[in-house]
């Protein structure tokens, strides 16, 4: 009785974790770089069944279900020409280190700015990092230009050069924010990449799927809150009546 109860908890925290990163992928449909995330679910405390003369191995019996990891949708995002000098779209392997709070972690929201030190920022404000190490100082915003290679001009003269690294497709990535990503364990950074200038990636987030997956999870909620609702009832009863479940 009291494994069906924990069963069915365990599902509505799985698919209320699913629930808010739907929402997060709905709410950066027009973030640049953007990639939409999915929870992977896996078996949660699975138990070994065996027979109980023999000790043989008959099966196993998971206690419930839980979100283990996120993943990154692989669907190619839109790439989209703005003809602004400041805008970069990375490659779909390649990502941009900028200096945060956390430290150095990595984008590919090429849509970067100057801030009032002239140092090259992203969007939201954090430094981007030169492949030597500290920020790039820019300069005024006229008269900049960004190559294939992040190489940084201001007026034709080189001012730095961003540090650009290479993940490949499928390697696991850990969230920090809309377009802040950390490299998950065993992921393979190597040094450079390729942008193209004057354009920004989309974000990849299909909202029809999306909206979808909220019925799904909306779904799968009101049958394991009902289950767990039948499992409360009939426990109460059992003990009303003096039984042991």
């Amino acid at each position: 009785m009291l494994r069906g109860l924990y069963e069915s908890a365990g599902a509505l925290k799985a698919l209320q974790q699913a629930q808010t990163l739907v929402t997060d992928n709905i709410a950066n449909d027009k973030t640049p770089g953007y990639r939409a995330e999915r929870p992977v679910f896996a078996s949660f405390l699975p138990i070994t069944l065996t027979e109980s003369t023999s000790g043989q191995v008959v099966g196993s019996y998971a206690l419930g279900v839980d979100s283990t990891a996120i993943a990154r949708s692989p669907a190619p995002p839109a790439l989209t020409v703005t003809g602004q000098a400041l805008d970069v779209a990375p490659a779909p392997t390649t990502w941009i280190a900028v200096r945060t709070l956390h430290g150095l972690q990595y984008t590919q929201n090429g849509q970067l700015a100057v801030n009032p030190q002239g140092i090259l920022t992203t969007a939201s404000g954090h430094p981007v990092e030169s492949v030597g190490g500290g920020s790039i100082v820019a300069g005024p915003a006229a008269g900049i230009a960004i190559g294939a290679n992040g190489t940084v001009t201001q007026n034709g003269r080189a001012v730095g050069r961003m540090r650009l690294v290479t993940i490949a497709l499928g390697q696991r990535m850990t969230s920090t924010g809309p377009d802040l990503w950390l490299p998950g364990k065993g992921a393979v950074v190597t040094r450079g990449g390729q942008l193209t200038p004057g354009a920004l990636l989309g974000s990849n987030v299909n909202l029809a799927n999306q909206a979808a997956w909220l019925i799904q999870i909306a779904s799968g909620f009101q049958a394991n809150a009902e289950t767990a609702n039948t499992q409360v009832t009939t426990f109460t009863d059992l003990l009303q009546n003096g039984l042991t479940p």
